[in-house]
C-alpha cells in the first residue's frame, strides 16, 4: 500500500501569494505564462483563482493574500516531477522576483468524500 506521500490519487496544491509592491503582479503574470504549460505537461490543471476578501472565522489577522488557487495533479509523483524538473527550475526565479510571501500546501481529498 502506498504511503500518504506516494498517493496514487489526485493531489491538490494550494497556492497563496503576496506580491511585491514594485512590479510583483506584472512579474507574476509573466511567470504564469511560462509555468502553466509545464503544469499542463505534468497532467496538472489550475483551478479557479480567488482573491480573499475577508476572514469570517478565525483568531488570526485577515488572510490577505493577493491571489490564491489550487492546482490539481493526477498524483503526487506528477507534482514532484513538475516541481523538480529542470524546465521549472529555469523559470522559478521569476516567482521569487514577484512575491514577497507565499504559502504552498499539499492537500488531498479525504477518503470519506
Amino acid at each position: 500500500m502506498p504511503s500518504r506521500l506516494e498517493s496514487p490519487h489526485k493531489v491538490y496544491i494550494l497556492y497563496a501569494f503576496w506580491f511585491k509592491t514594485d512590479g510583483g503582479k506584472q512579474r507574476y503574470d509573466q511567470y504564469m505564462q511560462e509555468v502553466l504549460p509545464l503544469i499542463d505537461e505534468a497532467g496538472g490543471q489550475k483551478l479557479k483563482s480567488l482573491v480573499p476578501e475577508r476572514t469570517l472565522v478565525g483568531d488570526a489577522c485577515d488572510f490577505d493574500a493577493d491571489i490564491m488557487y489550487f492546482i490539481e495533479f493526477p498524483m503526487w509523483d506528477a507534482y514532484k516531477a513538475f516541481a523538480n524538473s529542470s524546465e521549472y527550475h529555469s523559470i522559478a526565479y521569476m516567482l521569487h522576483e514577484a512575491v514577497e510571501k507565499s504559502l504552498i500546501v499539499k492537500c488531498e481529498r479525504p477518503k470519506y468524500l
